[in-house]
């Protein structure tokens, strides 16, 4: 009989949707009483940064063109630094991933203990000297 999973029973904190967010965003900003409003609309509605400016935008915020260009590249340069910092970990996570050791020549997995099994280097020179070449496996 397999287990059965347990729920969760705390709510997931969720954003409102778009049109709801909208309707409560313009009682919102009539109370909002801090300097950077699109970090408070943010931190209120759980959205990014760029729906924030762009939302704020629809509900008749004014922001400075220059202002928003400099959000909206600065997000976009937030981003990609994210991206290129998980890229470069996959590829530490790959190299660091060796399927080789003294003892063996691949490793084809682990037991339940740790103790690694595989071909040992031994058993692969042992098998290159055995091998003999056919003019068919020639790949020329």
């Amino acid at each position: 009989m397999s287990k059965r999973k347990k729920k969760c029973k705390r709510k997931k904190k969720t954003t409102l949707k778009k049109n709801a967010r909208l309707q409560s965003g313009k009682e919102w900003i009539k109370t909002y009483s801090g300097n950077h409003i699109i970090k408070g609309y943010k931190k209120k509605y759980k959205v990014n940064t760029i729906s924030a400016l762009k939302e704020l935008q629809y509900l008749g915020v004014e922001f400075d063109q220059e202002y928003v260009k400099k959000v909206i590249e600065s997000e976009n340069s937030r981003l990609a630094a994210i991206k290129q910092r998980n890229e470069k970990r996959k590829e530490e996570e790959l190299l660091a991933i060796d399927d080789r050791d003294d003892t063996f020549s691949f490793i084809a997995g682990y037991t339940s203990g740790g103790a690694p099994y595989g071909t040992r280097w031994d058993e692969e020179e042992v098998e290159k000297e055995n091998y003999e070449y056919d003019d068919d496996d020639l790949p020329f």
